[in-house]
């Protein structure tokens, strides 16, 4: 609205953020000066790519290729950041360990209820979010979300306890007894 009106001048505009922030980013989603650090150090270091450099170990790395240890840059493609932290193998593992809750998603199991699905469904929100972006937090919330519908699932299945679900007595049982 305020631009609309003029107030702003035109390198501070919303037109101007957008476009740098979305539409060069969407043209160009590989040409930030972090994610092609990350993708050189990755293509020198080739055991990087396949066991990962630590959580937030690659920003060394990055610093280390730019000349100074003073900097603290990480890929802002999710992707790109997850395979420099952790490799192909973590992120191997870390599909193995999410895939009980993904499952609750897609394939209808006899102890899912409709809150195992919901919390897979917003697991599922977050990893995507997840790889968009970088925040790791966000990548943290999703395995919540999917270890929670995972074990709601098994507690379910495993207990025959139907959360959120009153039985009802049959015929001749005395209710609550």
């Amino acid at each position: 609205m305020v631009d609309s009106m003029g107030w702003m001048p035109e390198e501070v505009s919303l037109k101007t953020v957008f476009e740098e922030r979305w539409t060069s980013r969407i043209l160009q989603p590989l040409s930030d000066q972090p994610v092609e650090e990350t993708l050189y150090v990755l293509s020198n270091n080739p055991l990087l790519a396949i066991f990962g450099a630590g959580a937030g170990g690659m920003s060394f790395y990055i610093a280390q290729n730019l000349g100074g240890y003073e900097l603290i840059l990480a890929s802002t493609v999710g992707i790109v950041n997850l395979i420099g932290d952790l490799g192909f193998v973590g992120l191997s593992i870390m599909l193995i360990v999410m895939w009980p809750g993904i499952r609750n998603l897609l394939f209808r199991r006899a102890a899912n209820d409709d809150v195992c699905r919901c919390l897979s469904f917003m697991g599922c929100v977050f990893l995507c979010q997840c790889l968009i972006s970088a925040p790791s937090y966000i990548l943290s919330a999703s395995f919540g979300f999917f270890l929670a519908s995972q074990f709601r699932s098994q507690a379910m299945a495993r207990y025959r306890i139907f959360i959120n679900k009153i039985p009802h007595p049959t015929h001749g049982e005395e209710p609550w007894a």
